[in-house]
């Protein structure tokens, strides 16, 4: 299939939207009722047992819910947020998946749920439709370039944060580095976001000819889709470049895609610790209310052997802590380019 036909499938941490949540969403309510809470719960759970990625799976959360709500577990939570955040550890306690969340009505920019570096959890950016307007003004999550000594190049992508104009970054950011012997990318704080941002970074780092990166099994509509690499690149595509990618436990979702990929295609060395482990695809759902729902629908492997990275993560070449991993990195390369002089 065309990557240019691809778009909506690369959303690892989808960007697609309902009709319904595209619309206008009902104000939040001051407090929220109990018909309310009910109203919500008995909407996702409904999603769970038609839309989630595992059939089962999604009836046994179904089942959790309706369990803690016959406990009572929700009656007092009168705010929106407090009941969104105890929904959302409900949906997660069976098979702990990162991109289950129940997001409260406010206004926001986009969502993330819970964790961040400073809790010890990941931060798993759920993305939505409007965030590609600001997605420019945040240049895309590419926050810094540098050269460091020894002629290495050095990329941080705080996120991969998609919209008009992102090849175009993406080319110009790579050929700041195009001189150099090696180049490390770092997405240690990268909690995801656009997997067709993903693609065409890794991309300028395989062949021309389209590979295949991912397997792509969807239950809403029973598709089963193996994406591949992109052909028609913006920046310079370094084949043979030393490449060096630093991944923490913090780095999620379409992160992991991008350290996944090229782990696989034996095309870089990966620095650091063992991802997150949130590995599907998912859509945000109008729940009523004002309530959204980020729900997983689909499940990504390797096209090849058949290997996930939910709830196992990516593991790294070369093991050691987040905060050490650049340094780690950058001993690596220098050896690397000096024996090949």
């Amino acid at each position: 299939m065309p990557f240019t036909h691809r778009r909506t499938l690369l959303a690892l941490v989808g960007t697609l939207v309902t009709a319904a949540a595209a619309g206008a969403q009902q104000a939040p309510p001051a407090s929220l009722s109990a018909t309310a809470r009910t109203a919500v719960l008995d909407s996702v759970r409904k999603l769970l047992r038609s839309t989630y990625v595992d059939a089962d799976t999604g009836r046994m959360i179904a089942a959790q819910l309706s369990a803690r709500q016959t406990a009572h577990a929700y009656d007092t939570l009168a705010f929106a947020a407090s009941f969104a955040s105890a929904v959302t550890g409900d949906l997660r306690s069976i098979n702990h998946d990162k991109h289950l969340v129940l997001i409260a009505p406010r206004p926001q920019q986009g969502a993330a749920t819970p964790g961040d570096p400073g809790s010890g959890e990941p931060r798993v950016v759920i993305m939505q439709g409007h965030d590609e307007a600001s997605a420019a003004r945040r240049n895309f999550g590419l926050r810094k370039v540098e050269v460091f000594d020894g002629n290495i190049g050095y990329l941080e992508v705080a996120d991969f944060a998609a919209g008009p104009g992102v090849d175009a970054a993406i080319g110009d950011a790579l050929r700041l580095l195009e001189r150099t012997d090696a180049i490390i990318i770092d997405i240690r704080r990268n909690g995801g976001g656009s997997g067709e941002m993903s693609h065409m970074l890794f991309s300028h780092f395989l062949p021309a000819t389209p590979v295949p990166t991912i397997r792509v099994r969807d239950r809403t509509d029973g598709g089963d889709t193996i994406l591949t690499s992109v052909a028609n690149v913006t920046g310079p595509r370094r084949t043979a470049v030393p490449l060096y990618v630093l991944t923490s436990h913090f780095s999620a979702s379409a992160a992991e895609e991008f350290a996944f990929v090229l782990r696989n295609k034996g095309r870089a060395t990966i620095v650091g610790e063992r991802t997150a482990g949130a590995g599907h695809m998912n859509q945000v759902i109008d729940v009523g209310h004002g309530f959204r729902l980020s729900v997983s629908y689909t499940r990504v492997s390797d096209p090849v052997t058949g290997a996930e990275w939910e709830q196992v993560g990516v593991t790294p070449t070369i093991a050691t802590d987040a905060a050490s991993a650049l340094d780690v990195a950058l001993q690596h390369a220098r050896r690397s380019v000096a024996q090949a002089r």
